[in-house]
């Protein structure tokens, strides 16, 4: 019975006892795998290429050395060529790949490092950490990802995905799904969480790639490197971008067409590569076109076989550009390329060509003399200024063009006034009268302005303004005048008589100069207006010049005796003159 129940226990526990087996020849499988010894020819073209990596970073070609060390830990993995590729992922600005080697050197080959070597590492880690943000990313396949172009390793990924700050663009893909791509806004030191699921395809075609004259070459298909040639695996059925690179050779990228449930083999062949060359464009949304291949928006960054090539810029509503390049061993092109835009192309809508307004404006006016009759006596019989003081007011109309030409039309009123004191001297009997005048001459009426415009900016939201043009002043003046007369009796009053006002349309020639302010829909101005008027106003028929007082009986010396005298009368209302307004204006665009 004991030896029954003994049997049972060990039939029962046989399963157990062979999952326990299996998983310990795994284990020691793996183990081993990790620990074998390179082949010696392995490990020589491991030596050689990390060779050729220092002798190329030696001479400043950071990329090409780059190249060699990681095809040296393909081989070989080792500490050496894995921190000379961190240095040169450094060097080339990649901090994020740079401080990725820095942390599997720490991690897989600590007996690589001494102590001091460990002291230098740490100032040179916490460095980088401070220039990179963090992926926590995840899929629902084990797809290759690549950042910017740039293969990052296969999913699953066990820490955190060390990327470079800025706009990325992340892309998965894996064989029977849909790439999966997304652009992530990366911040220095924050950590983005992100959960891909890529849609597995139904429509796949297969492709196998072979290089015609030279080794494995790197095959990458859509700016992902898929593996080495010769490569077979599927890929979704349409058109594709296919180029071949490694180690100084490979082929311009070009245009393969997969179809669905076929088979395609291409072979391609490899040429030496020149330096890399950078195409920016403007707009960075604008289509890249190297000979019909599509090489993305915005910019370039490759290396292309040595020769001539013709790359088309194009973007919608701009014109396309085409520029030719030729690839060389020495030099290393870097071009930007702006595009015109098309004004005619339906993209852009029409703009209005006019913009109408309407506005107003107030100020005062300064003419320094009129040219009125009244001003012959001066300097020598007269007192005071001659100047004309006046003030003004309007509305107007106008248009405007893009290109800073405009139109006005002005209506307003505007109204001066002159004060001048002066002295007449007329014989009588055995003397002269004395006619010391105060007069006043006042203008006003409205007027009607046409003008042209320019404006030219000078900083934001802020012009200079010029107007020029013609109008008429329908002006209407009018003189008063009081003053005494004296001989070698008393003094009298003069005795006042009605001047009848004069009615003129004064040609006038306007120029202004100021500065415009645009808030807005509204326009603010400040003017310095300049008006000339060429045309000599009307006469006036007084002042009739007598004393108030009565004539005695003898009359002796008395002015009142004295005859009435037309000595002022049919002087000029005014005289070809100028005046000065400055102004202030607003106006509202619509």
């Amino acid at each position: 019975m004991r030896a029954a129940r003994l049997l049972e226990g060990v039939v029962l526990s046989w399963p157990r006892l062979l999952t326990r087996l299996a998983v310990g020849v795994a284990m020691g499988l793996l183990a081993s795998a990790l620990h074998a010894e390179p082949a010696p020819s392995q490990l020589a073209e491991a030596k050689e290429l990390f060779r050729r990596g220092v002798a190329l970073l030696a001479t400043g070609d950071t990329e090409r050395a780059l190249e060699q060390f990681l095809r040296s830990r393909e081989l070989v993995p080792s500490g050496k060529n894995t921190v000379n590729a961190a240095i040169c992922l450094e060097r080339l600005k990649r901090s994020d790949e740079a401080l990725e080697l820095y942390e599997e050197v720490l991690a897989r080959f600590p007996a690589d490092l001494n102590q001091e070597d460990r002291e230098n590492l740490a100032p040179v880690m916490a460095a980088l950490r401070g220039q990179i943000g963090y992926l926590e990313l995840s899929a629902n396949v084990d797809g290759l990802v690549t950042i910017a172009g740039r293969p990052r390793g296969r999913l699953p990924f066990r820490t955190a995905l060390r990327v470079l700050p800025g706009r990325q663009t992340l892309r998965i893909v894996k064989d029977g799904y849909k790439a999966f791509s997304v652009e992530l806004d990366v911040q220095v030191g924050t950590t983005r969480t992100l959960d891909a699921e890529l849609e597995p395809l139904a429509n796949l075609g297969a492709l196998r790639i072979e290089s015609l004259n030279h080794g494995a070459l790197d095959v990458f298909v859509d700016g992902t490197r898929l593996g080495a040639t010769p490569w077979e695996g599927t890929l979704a059925a349409g058109r594709h971008v296919l180029y071949l690179e490694r180690d100084g050779f490979g082929s311009a990228p070009q245009a393969i067409q997969v179809l669905g449930g076929r088979t395609e083999l291409l072979r391609l062949p490899a040429r030496r590569l020149g330096p890399r060359l950078s195409l920016s464009a403007t707009p960075p949304t604008a289509s890249l076109d190297l000979a019909g291949v599509p090489l993305g928006h915005g910019s370039f960054q490759g290396r292309l076989p040595i020769g001539d090539y013709r790359f088309t810029v194009s973007e919608e509503g701009y014109f396309a550009q085409t520029v030719h390049v030729r690839i060389s061993e020495s030099d290393s092109p870097a071009l930007a390329v702006k595009l015109l835009r098309n004004p005619d192309h339906a993209r852009w809508p029409k703009q209005r060509i006019w913009a109408f307004e309407v506005g107003a404006r107030l100020g005062a006016s300064y003419a320094p003399r009129t040219g009125a009759g009244l001003e012959s006596s001066c300097p020598d019989h007269c007192a005071g200024s001659k100047a004309a003081l006046g003030a003004l007011g309007a509305l107007s109309f106008g248009v405007r063009h893009p290109s800073g030409f405009g139109a006005w039309l002005s209506g307003g009123f505007r109204a001066e006034r002159q004060r001048v004191s002066r002295a007449a001297f007329v014989p009588f009997e055995n003397g002269r009268v004395t006619y010391a005048l105060d007069e006043r001459v006042g203008s006003g009426g409205p007027f009607l302005l046409a003008q042209a415009s320019f404006n030219r900016s000078v900083a934001r939201d802020l012009s200079l303004l010029a107007m020029a043009g013609g109008g008429i002043w329908l002006v209407t003046r009018t003189l008063e005048y009081s003053g005494v007369a004296f001989s070698n009796g008393p003094t009298e009053n003069l005795r006042g008589s009605a001047v009848p006002a004069v009615t003129d349309p004064a040609p006038l020639i306007a120029l202004s100069l100021g500065v415009e302010r645009r808030v807005g829909r509204f326009r603010f101005a400040a003017l310095l207006e300049a008006d000339f008027f060429p045309v000599a106003g009307s006469r006036f028929a007084g002042p009739l010049l007598s004393a108030a007082g009565d004539c005695p009986d003898s009359p002796g010396a008395s002015v009142a005796c004295a005859p009435i005298s037309r000595v002022f009368a049919g002087e000029p209302s005014s005289g070809r003159h100028f005046s000065m307004s400055p102004t202030l204006g607003a106006g509202f665009s619509f």
